[in-house]
This record gives C-alpha cells, sequence and structure tokens, in this order.
C-alpha cells in the first residue's frame, strides 16, 4: 500500500488550537517517567553549540517542560547555544508547536523556548522514518510514543482495528514485518544523524512480558481496541459506513516487543551495523 505519511495520524482540533497538549495527559506522564533517562544522557562537559531534535513532537507542549529542564543542564555542563528541531509529518500542528515555544500559548507556568535567548528551534516537516538532517549533526535525539507509527499499511486486519487484534497470521507477520523494517530504517537514519558519542532516548508503546499494551492492561478490564471495533461495526450495521469501509479502519501503527526493538543492536543486525549500541531498555507503566 502507499506511503501513510500525513494519513496514519492526522491531527484533530483547530489549526493551533494546542489541542493535542490539552487531551494528551498520558504523554505528558511518559516525558515525566522518561526525564532522568534525558538529563543523564547529556556529555558531562558540552563545548559550544548542543543540538537537539524531537521526533514527532505534535503540537509541541508536552515535550516544553523537559525542554527547559534540558537547556539549563546542557547551558550548565558548558553549551554556549542550543539548537532544538522538531521533526513531525507535513500537515503536522505547526502553528499549535510554534504558539507553545514563542509563548503565544502556554502550557500552565512552564516558560516557552523564547525565553531562552541562546536556545535557537526550528521545525521539519519529513518523515522520521528517513534521515531528516545532515549526518553527524545531532548530539541528542529524543521521541515520545511516536515511532509505534508505520510508515505505510501493509495489509488490513479482518478480525479488528489493530495490530494486537490480528488472528490472521499473514495479517499479523505482514504488520509485524513491516514494523521491523521501519525499526531498521529509524535507527540507521538516527545513527548517520548522531555524531560520535551522541544519544538517542525513545520512548516506544510496547507489548509487556506480560501480554500487556495501550488500551489492554490489568487494572481496566475493557480493552480500548476492541471498544473500537464493536463501535466501527455497529456503525456499519446501521449503514452509517459500508463494509470496505469497516475492514479498511486498521491503525498504522504497531506495538513492538522487547525483542523486537532489541534485535536491530545484536551482531548482524542493523543499528548494530549503523554504531548504535544499547545503553538500557525498561518497561515502565504510566501513570
Amino acid at each position: 500500500m502507499a506511503s501513510a505519511l500525513g494519513q496514519a495520524h492526522v491531527p484533530f482540533g483547530a489549526d493551533g488550537s494546542g489541542l493535542y497538549s490539552l487531551a494528551t495527559l498520558g504523554c505528558f506522564d511518559v516525558i515525566l517517567a522518561c526525564r532522568t533517562d534525558v538529563l543523564t544522557s547529556l556529555p558531562s562537559r558540552i563545548h559550544g553549540v548542543f543540538r537537539i531534535a524531537d521526533y514527532g513532537p505534535a503540537d509541541g507542549g508536552t515535550s516544553l517542560a523537559l525542554f527547559n529542564e534540558v537547556i539549563d543542564a546542557a547551558l550548565a555542563n558548558g553549551a554556549s547555544t542550543i539548537t532544538i528541531s522538531y521533526i513531525d509529518q507535513p500537515n503536522n500542528d505547526w502553528k499549535s508547536l510554534f504558539f507553545h515555544a514563542g509563548g503565544q500559548r502556554r502550557i500552565g507556568d512552564i516558560p516557552p523556548l523564547s525565553d531562552h535567548p541562546n536556545v535557537f528551534y526550528a521545525a521539519i516537516g519529513r518523515s522520521f522514518h528517513t534521515q531528516c538532517v545532515p549526518p553527524a549533526s545531532l548530539d541528542l535525539a529524543i521521541s515520545f510514543t511516536a515511532m509505534h507509527w508505520l510508515s505505510r499499511k501493509p495489509c488490513d486486519i479482518s478480525t479488528g482495528v489493530h495490530a494486537t487484534q490480528a488472528s490472521v497470521a499473514r495479517e499479523r507477520d505482514a504488520f509485524a514485518a513491516q514494523a521491523a523494517a521501519d525499526w531498521d530504517a529509524i535507527l540507521v537514519a538516527r545513527a548517520a544523524e548522531l555524531v560520535l558519542g551522541g544519544r538517542f532516548v525513545v520512548a516506544n508503546f510496547t507489548v509487556s512480558p506480560d501480554g500487556e499494551w495501550l488500551g489492554h492492561t490489568a487494572e481496566v478490564p475493557e480493552c480500548m481496541f476492541m471498544t473500537f471495533d464493536a463501535i466501527w461495526g455497529e456503525m456499519c450495521r446501521e449503514g452509517r459506513i459500508g463494509e470496505e469501509e469497516r475492514l479498511r479502519a486498521t491503525f498504522i501503527n504497531y506495538y513492538r516487543s522487547e525483542e523486537e526493538l532489541i534485535a536491530p543492536f545484536r551482531a548482524g543486525g542493523a543499528a548494530f551495523g549503523a554504531g548504535l549500541r544499547v545503553v538500557s531498555c525498561r518497561f515502565l507503566k504510566t501513570p
């Protein structure tokens, strides 16, 4: 199937409304849980410009508090200037992102990036499945709850709306293969962009060893995707949508397991060959 860029995840709400950050408390929780991972990844001594990229930031509001801490820490460690590249699909809500960064729209009492005279930020409308900045031009790459989105939809899921519901082997295998190819591409691209010794901190939606994932946990009896599928099926039975439309309502994302996340870093894997090594990998349930 064709590229999913700009179609897999379409921003909702009025342009410039900042609705993503207003409606997405979970992402704030994830970023807060990763705060120490990001801050401890900073070099103890920084010389000159420190260059950061945030992949899949949406409207930029959820990572704003973390960026303030990173800025303070990098400057304290010797950075003279900090650049931040926000990288997301071309139809992202860029207006809200620049409102958040510039202070025209506030997230509580969090200072906007424009309050920092030595910080410069820009946006890049490009898929994170590809290389997005020049080689060896980043010191730190971060991404939170974004890289489960795939570059293309390999097939439709006939038994649900998400890959976690796939009971047909060829459909399940097609999604797993696409997710593996995309993860390889993501890691190879980040390896090219990072300087020697640079760090990549990523929080991915995953399937836990206990078989839990976003929308399906021991604490909540209902499964989010089963509810979506039931609603979609009811709309089809009522004639509000057709059977083809119901079938095509497949989320173009995939929750990788620990093995699927780590595999490219083993000897012979794409990430290993590109020079990346795993510093740590852990499961977190948030909140």
